[in-house]
């Protein structure tokens, strides 16, 4: 496989590290227009930055079933000058060595999704094309004009959701009640293969589908080769006329299901828009003994992705406001809420998450950035959670 070290330092002691932290601030930063930043040490929740460049930013990330990790995201060339940003393909190896792949262009877009299968089975999605690494190799396609949405792997296929709609109330009072979209593709080897579903998917994990049906949260399971409806209860009725979706779905190694969604109805418009309200949702457990949490808080359309990680923790990320990227971490009934460790220049902004259970690490990439007048302004961050 063809890659291209781009260097780790080795992690300092507890102590170096702390001090190293707290001598180098994000106006030093700033001035110096340093490259280089130290990883800092674990905050309370766990989580530390593990990561850090201000050359680059990160998009999306994904891990194999070996335990590799596999980022997409940008890189500039000159952090304190102006300059054409390039496509940035990274492979972590999970203990702390970071190299970066030769990555390709997307017809008329740029990659911002990633899925891996294995280390030689790799895809990047943007809005209008899509690319497949095999190990030496990128083979870069056209998507014909179809809308992609996040891709999902499996240890056997990569699917991905076409035309995937979030809750929105522009043109709400003219166009009739919302109603959920989105179809379901496997790859087959040749071609994205439409695949029925009982339900409007939202999204795909360990062959589960979170989604919709007849405007009602739903779950649907593969077996033999055929997607299925499993029966949920009914969503707890809070409001006259509410609808409800399951937006994302993990399982974790018992086989546990965690899913996160929102219940909304209409209260409130102008004109041809409408505004909607509604609570969180969060079900879990397994077919025939399932529950759900309301939650009041945070917005209940602000909880993203959702992932299980291996000490029977279920993480859940929302953004707490424009520049700080949070979290809430579900263990049975009790939900901790937190904030992810910042970066230098102040701001996170998440990609995504993802659970490797070959080593019990979670992993985050997202992005840091600053409205201060003196480069850098971005920059690249990995985070590294162990129980």
């Amino acid at each position: 496989m063809a890659l291209v070290a781009i260097g780790c330092a080795s992690t300092p002691h507890p102590q170096t590290r702390a001090h190293r932290a707290a001598k180098q601030t994000p106006a030093q930063h700033a001035r110096t227009c340093s490259t280089a930043p130290p990883p800092t040490g674990a905050t309370g929740s766990g989580w530390s930055l593990a990561h850090y460049d201000f050359h680059h930013t990160y998009l999306d990330m994904a891990a194999t079933p070996s335990g590799s990790l596999w980022v997409v995201g940008r890189y500039w060339p000159e952090v304190c000058g102006r300059t054409t940003d390039q496509p940035l393909v990274l492979r972590g190896d999970g203990k702390g060595e970071w190299t970066r792949v030769p990555a390709p262009e997307l017809p008329d877009s740029f990659a911002s999704r990633i899925a891996a299968v294995s280390d030689d089975d790799v895809w990047l999605f943007g809005d209008s094309g899509q690319a497949h690494w095999n190990g030496s190799t990128w083979t870069v396609t056209s998507s014909d004009g179809a809308r992609f949405g996040r891709p999902y792997t499996d240890a056997k296929n990569i699917w991905i959701i076409e035309g995937a709609n979030i809750l929105s109330g522009a043109g709400g009072a003219e166009s009739g009640p919302w109603q959920a979209m989105g179809v379901l593709r496997r790859w087959n080897g040749s071609t994205w293969r439409k695949e029925w579903t009982p339900v409007t998917p939202a999204s795909v994990s360990d062959g589960w589908i979170a989604g919709s049906s007849h405007r009602n949260a739903a779950l649907a399971r593969r077996s033999g080769g055929v997607w299925r409806a499993v029966p949920i209860p009914a969503v707890p009725t809070v409001h006259k006329g509410q609808f409800s979706r399951l937006e994302d779905v993990t399982v974790d190694a018992s086989g546990r299901v965690s899913a996160i969604g929102w219940i909304a109805w209409v209260c409130g418009g102008e004109e041809e828009d409408v505004d909607y309200c509604g609570r969180g949702l969060f079900l879990h457990g397994v077919p025939g003994r399932w529950s759900y949490t309301l939650r009041d808080d945070p917005s209940f359309d602000a909880y993203g992705p959702i992932e299980a990680d291996p000490a029977g923790g279920v993480w859940i990320l929302y953004s707490k406001n424009d520049f700080v990227e949070s979290y809430v971490r579900v263990m049975g009934t009790k939900w901790t809420f937190g904030d992810f460790p910042r970066g230098p220049l102040g701001n996170t902004r998440i990609g995504h998450l993802v659970s490797v259970r070959a080593t019990g690490a979670m992993w985050a990439a997202g992005s840091d950035a600053t409205e201060a007048e003196e480069p850098p302004y971005k920059g690249g961050a990995i985070w590294r959670w162990a129980p």
